[in-house]
């Protein structure tokens, strides 16, 4: 599982993040890899927690986290 997220966030061009911005809605706000990568490493030991399904990578490259 942790392969299959790396592997998404490597092929993807660009990154976005669903943020909580309005009281019950939000906005997709663009992050870089290297800071998704460092929030998933600092999270490591409960990396079996993460939902997997959360991160889509599109066909146009770009890579959705829910």
């Amino acid at each position: 599982m942790k392969k299959e997220l790396l592997n998404k966030i490597k092929k993807a061009r660009y990154c976005f993040a669903w943020v909580l911005i309005y009281d019950d809605d939000g906005e997709y706000i663009e992050t870089s890899k290297a800071s998704v990568l460092r929030l998933l490493k600092a999270i490591s030991e409960n990396f079996k927690h993460i939902d997997r399904d959360k991160f889509v990578l599109r066909d146009d490259g770009d890579l959705y986290i829910n």
